[in-house]
């Protein structure tokens, strides 16, 4: 019997070295799925394992490239490349300091300028290589200005008698055309007069803000804030976002 309890004593210390040696031969640590922020590193010895995590810091804002287009004769009218470019940025930096109010402040940024020659519409089947395409026009002859979402682009089309695609209304119709870049619907399509109801008589008027009347207002009514910050930093070409919380 002592002899039995021998042997099983010596069984066990034979299955812990084996164990042991098993584990020294392989000491490698599998990192866990990634969170798109956290960058995992790992070293490891054969008494020992280390994991290092660095945890990278969130954007502190959503940002979104545009790749710019404008007509020749445009660009001269604006005093060629250079200015032409210039008054894009301006214009840009107004319609950043409307897109305040979301859970993360949003930053449109100028990635590509270029000349093009016929109409901006001419130019939504040419490839986007930023997030999203912005163009310019002045001719009512053969185009239209609006978000054209299959092609992820914004055309401002403003005659001079209107104050051109740089004036006023050019500045806050490029606010509320990037507001649909992000998900966000004309709640001015929304305003119904009692005689027009067949429900129950009873007019609606939405909230006012830049989805329903851009021209000379700087804030966003509370829907489409929340479905500009449902959008996030989703880079889409529909009103997904809307059309997901309507019942089938």
């Amino acid at each position: 019997m002592n002899l039995n309890i021998f042997g099983r004593r010596r069984l066990s210390l034979v299955l812990i070295a084996i164990i042991t040696m098993a584990v020294a031969a392989c000491s490698c640590t599998v990192p866990p799925p990634g969170t798109g922020g956290t960058t995992t590193t790992s070293s490891t010895t054969t008494s020992s394992t280390t994991t290092t995590s660095t945890t990278l810091p969130e954007p502190t804002t959503w940002e979104f490239s545009l790749r710019v287009g404008m007509p020749a004769e445009l660009v001269t009218k604006y005093g060629g490349v250079d200015a032409a470019r210039a008054k894009v940025q301006q214009q840009l930096t107004y319609a950043n300091s409307r897109f305040a109010g979301f859970t993360k402040p949003i930053t449109w940024q100028l990635n590509e300028f270029f000349v093009f020659t016929g109409g901006a519409l001419d130019q939504l089947n040419t490839p986007v290589s930023s997030d999203y395409q912005l163009l310019y026009s002045e001719n009512t002859a053969f185009d239209d200005g609006g978000w054209k979402p299959q092609s992820r682009t914004v055309v401002i089309r403003w005659t001079p008698a209107m104050g051109g695609v740089f004036g006023a209304y050019g500045a806050d119709s490029l606010v509320h055309e990037l507001g649909h870049a992000r998900g966000a619907i004309d709640m001015y399509g929304l305003i119904i007069n009692g005689v027009n109801n067949p429900i129950n008589g009873q007019p609606y008027t939405p909230e006012a803000g830049i989805m329903t009347y851009p021209y000379g207002v700087a804030t966003w009514d509370s829907y489409s804030t929340r479905i500009i910050t449902a959008s996030a930093d989703t880079v889409y070409t529909d009103d997904r976002v809307v059309r997901s919380s309507i019942p089938p």
